[in-house]
């Protein structure tokens, strides 16, 4: 899947032209393809990488499954939001305030950074920093 993915994004970056496929799939230059009579199909580069990573069940033009595939990596890297809406610290007790701070040296040593602890929690950011000074 990473080949896939690196190949593709070298497709992209490398070709801003329109690509010629012989009918077996081979690429082919135009030029070649004149000289040897031989039938091609023309492809702007996006399509044939949208087409590989279709048959690699990779549906970015399906948005449902792109937002699913960003939630996912989201996930995986502690920065999806948790559906709670930030609080500012004046809705909170002390104690509560107090929790979120001891709650953070633990996060902290699980790799989380202040900004998507504060995410976690449902406290914003500036208020959190606020609270450790």
């Amino acid at each position: 899947m990473r080949d896939l993915i690196k190949n593709s994004l070298n497709t992209l970056r490398k070709s801003d032209e329109y690509i010629c496929v012989t009918n077996e799939g081979d690429q082919i230059s135009l030029e070649e393809a004149t000289k040897q009579n031989i039938a091609v199909t023309i492809l702007h580069p996006q399509q044939i990488v949208k087409t590989k990573l279709e048959e690699a069940g990779l549906y970015l033009t399906d948005t449902k499954f792109v937002n699913d595939l960003n939630e996912l990596i989201d996930e995986l890297n502690g920065t999806a939001k948790t559906g709670k809406k930030p609080v500012s610290g004046k809705k909170l007790s002390p104690a509560e305030k107090q929790r979120i701070i001891e709650g953070w040296a633990d996060a902290h040593e699980d790799g989380m950074n202040k900004a998507q602890y504060a995410r976690k929690v449902g406290v914003t950011y500036q208020s959190f920093i606020n609270w450790i000074k």
